[in-house]
């Protein structure tokens, strides 16, 4: 078990164990990150797809107005 990320007391921050200087961090960290590139990348889909949305529809009305 790791340290919860909310106890920044000086033991956590300055561990006194030189054998293990730094500890291995929680996989909380990396699943966030990994978690906001999903979040982005799904909303950059999204806008995508109704920017080509609104471009085939606006193709549409040039096509019946005859232009």
């Amino acid at each position: 078990m790791g340290v919860p990320y909310w106890d920044l007391s000086p033991n956590v921050l300055f561990p006194k164990s030189l054998s293990n200087p730094y500890p291995k961090p929680d996989f909380a960290i990396g699943n966030l990150f990994i978690f906001i590139f999903i979040f982005i990348f799904i909303v950059e889909q999204q806008n995508n797809r109704i920017l080509l949305g609104k471009e085939l529809h606006k193709s549409c009305q040039d096509l019946r107005n005859g232009s």
